[in-house]
């Protein structure tokens, strides 16, 4: 029992840093996209199926989507890493109801849209939520860095 509790806590830790090692190397230009063509409807399907057993777990519906089938060109690992971010954020702050990730393609932009059924934001804090390192008072209590990792990433993924 003590050994399981001390692997998954050594594996979120492990995670956590490399999200911040990402975070610093993405900030100062020494991370280079790994482009490749991919479906968008694999990493949807990547998503839904690692996140499932975790909303699932916690009594929530999970509902993904992808309106499109396109093959694009980008670096599969970020956009599954930004995807992640969003849908753990979004399970974490949703006590009851459903977390829903839609992923569409529309003239040479991928949009990843995540909606939950959780406390909501006001719109001041939806302005503060993605800066670096910024936490909501909701936040205080619960694992991660926040959202703001995912500014850099968005504005810098090509694909």
């Amino acid at each position: 029992m003590y050994v399981d509790n001390i692997r998954q806590s050594s594996e979120r830790m492990r995670e956590m840093l490399n999200t911040l090692l990402d975070f610093f190397r993405l900030d100062n230009g020494k991370e280079q996209p790994n482009l490749s063509p991919c479906r968008i409807s694999a990493i949807t399907h990547i998503l839904e199926t690692e996140f499932m057993p975790i909303a699932m777990n916690k009594g929530l519906t999970l509902i993904v989507e992808s309106h499109t089938d396109a093959v694009v060109l980008t670096d599969k690992e970020r956009i599954l890493q930004i995807g992640n971010n969003l849908l753990s954020n979004a399970i974490k702050f949703t006590d009851n109801g459903s977390v829903s990730l839609a992923a569409d393609y529309d003239n040479g932009l991928l949009k990843l849209i995540v909606e939950d059924t959780g406390t909501g934001m006001t719109e001041d804090e939806q302005q503060r939520v993605f800066g670096a390192f910024e936490r909501l008072s909701n936040a205080a209590a619960k694992d991660g860095f926040g959202l703001g990792f995912l500014q850099p990433a968005v504005i810098q993924q090509p694909g």
